[in-house]
């Protein structure tokens, strides 16, 4: 916030050698009348004709010092006990300011780190597609950490290898890098992305740290001495034992270490897209399941439908709206209640209606039960079997499984009808014989031996 005409005054202090840095490391106030005179060989900030007399307190918050009230003069000037009390206490109140401003500074970074982990977890976990949360991870750590340029790869296990994802660029990329700068940072190997998989944890460096030429090897600080690469942040993405691959962010202006703050919201915002790319997979997984379950259902010759505890149809295939005579298409009855399937019965099937309500109200009654009911439903002879479906203790639905018996029940009468036939076809014949035997036995025809009789 300094005007620029300050800001060229701006430098470090030296500890050792300049006014102001010695009297912070001393702790005490140093006061020079004429400089000229009393401490010509200092080295100072402006010519020696812009100061002559200086003054510097030291700040300091209870105990601690948090920096030095440095003051100068162009003209020479004798500082008084008063002024230099004065000044002492000024420096106490600047202090105290200072700490204000620096606590309400981390407060409202901390409040920052909060609010932007709060809409990443909110907008990550709301996000069903890798692309979206791939994006709003790229978006979210180039916010955090200045960097113009995200990658995303995913980890092949079966390989051990990275397979590049995505790419992000920054929407300020331009003022980043050279246009075209990502394209060229295709297609290096860095061995360090490896070792973040192994070890599971964050490296971020600044290529021209010490620390950096520990961590990487020649060749990757080769490639990214190339590329012009400043700064390097990689972050594992990783649920439980499940790794799913990491995160870059490059930068090629920063010249600030990647702060702690900046590295540990990284991680967790990384966490976080991690937690939801394992959800879109489970999520792509049971909407397969899903679409397998509904062509099984939908390909059975039996009627299937499931009704939830409350009362709404959860699924019912086109072979269950085939034999109930039900209007529409099965989907249209999904989520709907009941009774509204049974309203849509009573106008046109009343029998089956009532009957489905006699045998639905029993059930309810006896949950845990298995009751079987064979009802007419117009053309069709219906045997309907429920199956509870439980968690633990409670039910939280049924599963109604209706069979078409009208073939059965031509079968049964079939073989009603042949049993008949063959009754009335042994029949006619018997009653012949029997009245031939009847007609000899009177001995209308002549007198019979008692040995003919026996046989007769």
């Amino acid at each position: 916030g300094l005007p620029p005409e300050v800001q060229d005054f701006l430098m470090e202090c030296d500890t050792e050698t300049d006014l102001a840095g010695r009297s912070f490391a001393e702790d005490r106030v140093l006061a020079y009348g004429d400089l000229t005179l009393e401490a010509s060989k200092i080295p100072l900030p402006l010519p020696q004709n812009f100061i002559r007399a200086w003054i510097a307190v030291p700040l300091r918050v209870g105990a601690r010092p948090v920096g030095v009230l440095s003051l100068h003069d162009p003209e020479p000037h004798l500082f008084t006990d008063p002024e230099i009390r004065m000044l002492e206490a000024l420096a106490d109140h600047l202090a105290l300011a200072v700490e204000r401003a620096a606590l309400a500074e981390r407060l409202a970074d901390q409040v920052r780190e909060i609010s932007l982990l709060y809409e990443a977890s909110a907008n990550l976990l709301a996000t069903q597609e890798v692309d979206q949360v791939l994006t709003l991870l790229g978006r979210f750590l180039c916010d955090i950490t200045g960097g113009a340029y995200a990658r995303f790869y995913r980890y092949r296990p079966e390989s051990g290898t990275l397979e590049a994802l995505m790419e992000f660029t920054a929407p300020d990329a331009a003022r980043k890098g050279p246009p075209g700068w990502p394209e060229g940072t295709r297609g290096d190997p860095l061995a360090v992305r490896i070792s973040v998989l192994r070890e599971r944890r964050p490296i971020a460096l600044r290529l021209a740290d010490p620390e950096a030429e520990r961590s990487l090897s020649a060749e990757d600080r080769e490639t990214l001495a190339r590329l012009g690469v400043r700064r390097l942040m990689i972050l594992p993405l990783a649920v439980g034992t499940r790794v799913f691959g990491i995160a870059e962010v490059w930068d090629r202006v920063g010249d600030q270490p990647f702060s702690l703050n900046q590295i540990a919201l990284s991680q967790a915002i990384a966490n976080h897209a991690a937690v939801a790319l394992e959800n879109t997979r489970l999520l792509k997984d049971l909407r397969t399941e899903r679409g397998r379950l509904r062509a099984l259902i939908d390909a059975a010759v039996d009627g299937i439908m499931l009704i939830r505890a409350g009362g709404e149809v959860m699924e019912i295939n086109r072979a269950a709206a085939r034999l109930l005579s039900l209007d529409g298409e099965p989907s249209s009855w999904v989520g709907r209640p009941i009774s509204d399937l049974l309203c849509d019965l009573k106008g046109r099937r009343p029998e089956l209606a009532r009957g489905l309500v006699r045998y639905l109200r029993a059930w309810r009654r006896s949950p845990e039960s298995h009751p079987t009911a064979e009802l007419e439903a117009g053309p069709h002879a219906l045997r309907i079997h429920g199956v509870p479906i439980a968690e633990g203790p409670s039910v939280m639905g049924w599963l109604l499984l209706i069979y078409d018996i009208t073939p059965l029940r031509e079968l049964e009468r079939l073989r009603e009808e042949f049993f008949h036939m063959i009754v009335h076809d042994l029949r006619n014949p018997a009653a012949s014989i029997q009245t031939a035997l009847d007609f000899m036995l009177s001995e209308s025809v002549g007198p019979l031996l008692p040995e003919q009789r026996d046989v007769l």
